[in-house]
């Protein structure tokens, strides 16, 4: 089985303001289908991370989708 990647980028809210967006995933495929992007859009734009905080929210529930308030905080909730 491979291993859990947590994959970090730009998310937009419904006003058009940047929150930071992660979510823990095996492949880039799972990845881009909870997140609702193409597997381009994740190449040129999301990096797996290696933020400690980041990693520990995201590898304790994988495929959950979690955004932060802002694109710079790191107060992470789940996506509903």
């Amino acid at each position: 089985m491979r291993e859990l990647k947590v994959w970090g980028g730009l998310g937009y809210t419904k006003q058009g303001k940047q929150i930071r967006t992660i979510v823990a995933t095996r492949t880039k495929k799972r990845a881009c289908e909870l997140l609702g992007i193409s597997i381009g859009h994740l190449n040129n734009y999301w990096s797996p991370t290696g933020n400690k905080i980041e990693l520990a929210i995201a590898t304790k529930r994988p495929e959950v989708v979690f955004s932060a308030s802002s694109s710079m905080l790191k107060d992470f909730k789940e996506v509903i």
